[in-house]
């Protein structure tokens, strides 16, 4: 295993076709992560990136995300296809977007929960209050009440870059 940052990674130069981040790219330096994509990335490489987020256009799935306090602004709601190509290390940000749904058994739902960041740093009882909003949430949804399953839909925003020269 190597143990590396997005902002230093410890491999040579130009040794990958495509430098890929999920939903995690948002965290990163921006300046630093991109100038060391970059330096990773062959001539013509691309840097790809992506969010996979509920899809809060669904009322339930909504009412969901406010129960968990995801609906506020983030990091990740930022002007890409600027910022990207304004370092002077790639070209144009082509970006698309993806749905699909995650079925899972209801008793998961608490980890759901607590695997995002914004629930993960809270304290232990702050973390099981949200966990208990978004449980009773959903118990107030009559199709959920006492749905067995949960299928949840997401979307996926996605974006590449090539590197220039």
């Amino acid at each position: 295993m190597i143990e590396g940052f997005a902002e230093s990674v410890p491999l040579g130069d130009s040794i990958a076709e495509v430098v890929v981040s999920g939903s995690s790219f948002h965290w990163f330096d921006l300046d630093n992560a991109l100038a060391e994509a970059a330096r990773l990335l062959t001539s013509g490489g691309t840097l790809a990136f992506a969010w996979n987020h509920p899809d809060v256009s669904v009322g339930w799935v909504r009412r969901m995300s406010d129960a968990m306090l995801l609906r506020r602004p983030w990091r990740g709601d930022r002007p890409w296809s600027e910022l990207v190509p304004a370092s002077g290390l790639f070209g144009p940000v082509e970006q698309a977007e993806f749905t699909h749904v995650c079925s899972w058994p209801r008793s998961v739902l608490a980890d759901y929960v607590r695997s995002y960041s914004a629930v993960g740093v809270l304290a232990a009882p702050e973390r099981e209050k949200v966990v208990g909003r978004v449980e009773a949430a959903l118990r107030a949804e009559p199709e959920l009440a006492h749905a067995d399953e949960l299928h949840i839909p997401f979307r996926i925003n996605a974006y590449r870059a090539r590197t220039l020269g």
